[in-house]
Order: structure tokens, then C-alpha cells, then sequence
């Protein structure tokens, strides 16, 4: 099996003393449900 992922705008934005990647646009929450079902899926 092949994913490809399709790409998503990024800013690199100042947080803390760090840098972080902030979406240029809304994305559904990621959960740790929603893994689970993914890897159930793609390990059949």
C-alpha cells in the first residue's frame, strides 16, 4: 500500500523559544481514536 499525502500550507510561527508549523488552513482534530481506527484499517 502507497499513501500520499496531500500537501498543506505551513507558517513556521514563534512559540515559546521554539518554532512550530501552523496550518495555513482548518484541519479536523487528530485523536487518538482516529489512529487507532486508521492503523486497524491499513494493518488488514
Amino acid at each position: 500500500m502507497k499513501a500520499t499525502i496531500a500537501p498543506t500550507p505551513m507558517q513556521l510561527k514563534k512559540r515559546g523559544k521554539g518554532v512550530v508549523a501552523v496550518p495555513g488552513v482548518e484541519l479536523p482534530e487528530l485523536t487518538a481514536e482516529k489512529v487507532r481506527e486508521t492503523l486497524e484499517r491499513i494493518r488488514r
